[in-house]
């Protein structure tokens, strides 16, 4: 009897044990993926504030470049690691969107739309954002977005804005 409970514990002691490591990787891998995806998203900002500087390119009246071009890369876009790689790679924000500091969807769930690409450029302030994919709660998702940004929002999406429509429009 005394054999089968020292067994037990053993046992049970090995199992925590493994699952300690297994848990300490998953955190190590967790964040060298988030350093990856902010590292990318510092580069497309730098790229974006020295393409304005030169006035290279198309830029619009407030001298932002009106998109991002894979070509300023040397060929390797920054990829944001926290999201597959069949997301699309950026999103550039329309008209409507242009007084807008963050996408209105920060969390990418669907890779067949233009909202779930890796990035949101926003050409009317020169602001780029990265997306965090789907997590088990909101809340570990809004603070991972925060982190990655350098910003405070309270939620995960926000009213998409109508274009301003005057009257000879309609």
């Amino acid at each position: 009897m005394r054999l089968v409970m020292l067994l037990m514990a053993t046992v049970m002691l090995a199992g925590a044990a493994a699952a300690y490591f297994w848990h300490e990787a998953e955190a190590k891998s967790a964040e060298a993926e988030y350093q990856a995806a902010q590292a990318g998203l510092e580069q497309m900002i730098q790229q974006v504030k020295y393409r304005a500087a030169l006035g290279e390119g198309d830029v619009n009246g407030r001298g932002w470049p009106l998109t991002i071009d894979k070509n300023w890369f040397n060929g390797t876009p920054p990829r944001n690691t926290l999201l597959s790689g069949r997301h699309p790679w950026v999103q550039i924000a329309g008209p409507a969107e242009y007084d807008l500091d963050h996408p209105p969807a920060r969390v990418a769930l669907d890779e067949n739309s233009p909202e779930g690409a890796g990035f949101w450029y926003n050409p009317g302030k020169g602001i780029v954002r990265a997306r965090v994919g789907p997590m088990m709660s909101d809340k570990r998702a809004i603070d991972l977005y925060n982190r990655l940004n350098g910003t405070s929002v309270d939620r995960l999406f926000a009213p998409v804005p109508h274009p301003v429509v005057s009257e000879g429009d309609e």
